[in-house]
């Protein structure tokens, strides 16, 4: 069989197994973690170390995980900004599953070469069968971001209470798709009262569960519809405000539930892009605050 052919036959295979993978996830039987994001692109990489010149086998892993990012992006199963954070991690994996594969092919005799096309086959059956059995309801984490200003805590407690409009520049990650709140509106000031943010992609609804005028605001999230609810939410968010020498210090934590593994990777990338919106809407409290006080 020329190289060519080979090329050919083992690219095709990736793609089946790419597009059976991805209707798995789009199905609820593959779940975001450590199956889609290092088994799969190991095992495409896998696949391709087995074809015998290197020019070609470098070119279908490309190709291959191109194609997938291209699926997912296109069949809106995922955002730009959310391909893009996967990008690092997929790759790593990728060229680790293609050593591995150039290992193997270096120390099994020619005859044999056809076989190993069922190695990732079963890595992956295997895989796939453990991941829906032990897939887990995510992990909980948090986020905290603060601000010191230099005005009285009653004036930043009644501009973050609600957001009328946000006017702060969005961050880079908004340009690749990241939601940018609008507004954000409280039904009632008091526990049980709603909160409800505006953003371009959905709405979060937060329903007030302790309170404490000027001082501490604490919400549980009642309603997420925004992108990626199926491996992501929102669970609460707590405004503290507390007078400090020369100002206002105004801390904020957001409580999540994540489904994304490995967390060693995904906490990162998490604390990253919602730390850029905490620090979004604390932008634009600083200009709500300066602008009130001339």
């Amino acid at each position: 069989m020329n190289n060519k052919k080979t090329f050919w036959i083992t690219w095709g295979v990736c793609m089946v197994v790419i597009g059976i993978s991805l209707l798995l996830l789009y199905r609820g039987f593959l779940d975001y973690g450590i199956a889609l994001f290092c088994i799969l692109p190991g095992c495409v990489g896998l696949f391709t170390g087995f074809i015998p010149k290197r020019k070609l086998a470098i070119t279908g892993l490309i190709l291959a995980l191109a194609c997938i990012f291209l699926i997912l992006w296109a069949g809106q199963v995922e955002g730009l900004v959310c391909i893009l954070m996967a990008l690092p991690l997929v790759a790593v994996c990728a060229a680790v599953g293609y050593v591995i594969g150039l290992v193997i092919k270096h120390y099994t005799k020619q005859k044999d070469k056809l076989k190993l096309s069922i190695l990732p086959l079963s890595i992956l059956l295997v895989t796939y069968l453990f991941n829906h059995i032990w897939s887990g309801n995510g992990a909980e984490s948090a986020v905290s971001t603060s601000m010191i200003l230099k005005v009285n805590p009653p004036l930043v407690y009644d501009h973050i209470k609600q957001v009328d409009t946000i006017t702060a520049p969005p961050h880079w990650f908004h340009q690749l798709g990241l939601p940018y709140p609008y507004k954000c509106i409280m039904t009632a000031e008091e526990v049980g009262g709603k909160r409800i943010c505006e953003f371009d992609a959905g709405v979060i609804t937060e329903t007030i569960v302790e309170l404490d005028k000027n001082k501490l605001l604490r919400m549980e999230v009642s309603d997420y519809n925004m992108p990626g609810k199926v491996w992501f939410s929102f669970k609460e968010d707590r405004y503290e405000v507390d007078q400090v020498a020369g100002g206002t210090k105004i801390t904020r934590t957001t409580t999540y539930i994540s489904k994304l593994r490995p967390r060693l990777y995904w906490n990162e990338i998490e604390r990253l892009t919602i730390g850029t919106q905490q620090e979004l809407v604390f932008e634009n409290l600083k200009n709500e605050v300066e602008k009130s006080t001339y």
